[in-house]
């Protein structure tokens, strides 16, 4: 066994000799001669990794390597093309396969080329370059450098890859995965043979050629394979329905199964499992009680199944996930090459490193790990394969020491190196640490969900609605370990951080939905969003007053909200509409935004291009209409000129309308009624602050309240609080910090006049001044 990290890998002569036979027929092509031969390939320099290091270096004349070509070695005829190339066409002929490169720099004498072999260490699978330096230019190929399976390429040895597996729904494939569950089962101790303390309603029976679902709540007590994919754009061929249950009970024909289920099958059956756990038949689709019931279970059914499939390589369910794969190399068969392997001074017997030409694009994540509803369904799968499009790998957290392999490609080490597998590995143990009753740290914990809620956003979902139900089995660990109270996708112990979500950019088009509520939860967004960097202090006069969740479903707190209200009181100002609406100011970022489905409005801080004499025009506009007192709407000004203003939704911003005499007629939003709550502050590392943050919020025409966006007073640039303190304020005491926001907030006599109305409003705030107010739901 080799362990590192808490994570293991069982190596065994029979382990070793299924993925041998898995990549023969890639090893059987390569090209070795001994003309070749004399190019070795040092130990992997752990102790180098990020960095570029040469390691080989040869120099011969044009004449030697054209014989050498002749000689029938498509080794030396790469460098042959090049240096014939270069020979008749100088530094512009542009050669298939290699490009041109600064270093090495070296003096070559006429008629001769220098040859250097060169690890790219940063590189994710590693790379070897191959140069070649002429009198004329330096050309480079990039390879990847490929290692045969054995017990020397394991978790704490190297890095490289082995040859990709292309036939993972092969009858050694299928052994391979066989292996793993033995594993587990002999020397892993995870309790792989333990029957499951519940099981879904419903199951599809496989053990036979006759399938078909079966009640399994009451009538039986087996182990069970869960699947975890991607539906695809498209309808499946068939979904459990109403009119349609008694007939898939008594029987589905094969054929009438797409082709992702039916490879879950074929894969269930082969490993040797009897029943097989899918959403589309195992979940009535047209009953919506039933599926919101069926939904508050699928932690239980994911963490209960004995193994889950992940077919990560398929987009959709009529792709399937058994199909060959591409191999490495593919693009250029004739450039595969094998050279020694040596270890210090001399080569290692049995031991080669094989060279393919890198025709691999940079990493893509598979589509199932951009789906929002299939991150719940991986942590919460204790145990899983997984068919992705380069490797299949194998990963078992039910043990102290999770138990991880593959059957070739990049080594298992490696691959988590990647942010999202490193996200998945932490949140994992967190989870298992919860249903363990084992101790964490809240910190830890929190900074987890934070993670966890940023890569959730960022992934596609079909319907808005889904977004709480998407991550649902992950609060409901997460509120269970915390013991805290979940709402809308914010936490009642930390809601003056969670309030503070804001919205970052996207390149993913995204379809408009809208009425999902309530707007001061991540969920009513459709865009990416992310947590406040840093822990916020809570300000002084920011309270939870109270809150309501009224459920779609009654009892289920998690699941699709009917409607919500929150109550908070704090410190509110209202922006003056003629700052709101000048267009040089433009101090919320959106007037000169185009004001489309895919819009993104941010404003960093105020640019130099509002001057000096259009501030006081500003103010002296201000002042005619009596809006307020005018020392502190310049101070208010002030502020606002070093504040971040990112707008939620332009769609949420009230009364849009159309700005005549522009070259182009844009429909933008009419900025009015707009105020400032502020929530908390964030601190420097040196324990200055770095300025209040809170809620852009707007009143509607029933005097309820949107939140619309949200803002951070500060110059992240230079981490001075000039614009917001005044001159000499660059480090404020905590007491100068306090008095300077209650003066531009309005509230320098701590006036307290609070009104509270009906919890069924979103937010309210009394027409009149800037005061200490009560906010209410959104």
């Amino acid at each position: 066994m080799i362990e590192t990290d808490e994570i293991c890998s069982f190596l065994d002569e029979e382990t070793i000799a299924l993925k041998h036979e898995l990549v023969a027929d890639f090893c059987s092509s390569v090209h070795s001669c001994s003309h070749c031969r004399i190019f070795e390939i040092p130990k992997l320099p752990l102790d180098k990794i990020g960095e570029h290091w040469p390691f080989f270096q040869i120099t011969r004349t044009v004449d030697e390597i054209h014989q050498l070509a002749i000689a029938r070695c498509p080794w030396w005829s790469l460098f042959d093309e090049v240096v014939i190339n270069a020979t008749n066409n100088g530094e512009h002929c542009h050669i298939p396969g290699w490009h041109t490169s600064k270093n090495p720099k070296t003096d070559v004498k006429e008629g001769s080329a220098f040859i250097q072999m060169s690890y790219a260490l940063w590189k994710n699978p590693i790379e070897i370059g191959v140069y070649i330096a002429t009198g004329y230019r330096t050309l480079y190929r990039a390879f990847l450098a490929l290692t045969q399976p054995d017990e020397r390429n394991s978790l704490s040895s190297n890095y490289l890859p082995s040859p990709i597996n292309a036939n993972p729904g092969s009858e050694k494939s299928m052994q391979l995965i066989c292996s793993w569950l033995e594993a587990c089962s002999v020397q892993h101790g995870c309790g792989i043979q333990n029957l499951p303390p519940s099981l879904p309603s419903i199951l599809l029976a496989v053990g036979n050629k006759h399938t078909h679902l079966v009640d399994a709540a009451d009538q039986l007590r087996e182990r069970y394979v869960a699947l975890s994919y991607c539906w695809g754009p498209e309808e499946q061929k068939t979904l459990l329905k109403k009119e349609n249950k008694q007939q898939l009970f008594d029987d589905i024909p094969f054929e009438n199964l797409d082709a992702t289920v039916q490879d879950a099958v074929t894969v269930t059956r082969s490993l040797g499992f009897q029943y097989l756990w899918i959403d589309a038949l195992c979940i009535v689709q047209d009953d919506k009680e039933a599926k919101a019931r069926e939904i508050t279970r699928m932690h239980e059914v994911y963490r209960n199944a004995t193994v889950t499939l992940i077919p990560s390589r398929a987009a959709g369910v009529r792709e399937g996930f058994l199909s060959k794969r591409e191999s490495a190399g593919s693009t250029w068969p004739h450039c595969i090459f094998q050279f020694p392997y040596v270890d210090g001074d001399s080569t290692v017997p049995g031991r080669t490193v094989i060279l393919a030409g890198n025709d691999f694009p940079a990493h893509q994540n598979d589509p199932w790990a951009e789906r929002a509803w299939t991150l719940q369904e991986g942590l919460m799968s204790g145990r899983y394969v997984k068919f992705g499009a380069i490797q299949t790998t194998w990963s078992c957290h039910h043990a102290k020491v999770q138990y991880r392999d593959n059957d070739g490609w990049v080594p298992i080490h490696n691959t988590y190196r990647t942010t999202k597998p490193l996200l998945l590995n932490k949140a994992s143990k967190i989870i298992k640490q919860f249903t363990s009753h084992g101790q964490i740290a809240h910190k830890d914990a929190w900074s987890t969900w934070d993670e966890i809620l940023e890569d959730f956003s960022r992934r596609h979902i079909t319907y808005q609605s889904d977004r709480l139900p998407a991550i649902s089995s992950i609060a409901r660990e997460f509120a269970k370990g915390l013991k805290d109270t979940y709402i809308c996708g914010l936490w009642k112990s930390r809601l003056h951080h969670d309030l503070l979500w804001r919205r970052t950019s996207t390149s993913k088009a995204i379809k408009p939905q809208f009425n999902v509520r309530p707007s001061w939860s991540w969920a009513a967004s459709q865009w990416p969003m992310r947590p406040p960097s840093r822990d916020v202090l809570r300000d002084d006069d920011f309270e939870v007053l109270d809150y309501y969740v009224q459920p779609e479903l009654e009892g289920d707190m998690y699941g699709v909200i009917r409607s919500a209200n929150l109550r908070v009181r704090g410190l509110i100002a209202s922006v003056p509409t003629p700052i709101l609406t000048d267009r040089r100011a433009n101090l919320v970022g959106i007037l000169d935004g185009d004001v489309t489905p895919d819009s993104y409005f941010y404003r960093n801080t105020l640019d130099g291009g509002f001057k000096g004499p259009h501030r006081k025009k500003l103010l002296a506009e201000i002042g005619r209409k009596g809006i307020g007192e005018k020392d502190r709407i310049d101070n208010l000004f002030a502020t606002l000129a070093c504040t971040h203003v990112l707008i939620d939704d332009y769609r949420l911003m009230p009364n849009p309308y159309t700005v005549e005499g522009e070259a182009y007629r844009k429909s933008r939003p009419k900025l009015n009624n707009l105020s400032l709550l502020v929530v908390g502050h964030e601190k420097y590392v040196d324990e200055r602050f770095r300025g209040p943050s809170g809620l852009l919020i707007t009143q509607q025409e029933d005097g309820t309240y949107h939140r619309v966006g949200y803002f951070r007073v500060g110059d992240a640039r230079d981490g001075k609080f000039g614009p917001f303190m005044g001159k000499g304020y660059s480090h404020p005491s905590e007491e100068e910090y306090r008095s300077r926001q209650l003066h531009v907030w309005g509230k320098e006599n701590d006036l307290d006049v609070s009104i509270l109305v009906n919890l069924t409003l979103l937010l309210f705030i009394p027409s009149s001044a800037i005061l200490r107010q009560s906010l209410v739901r959104s």
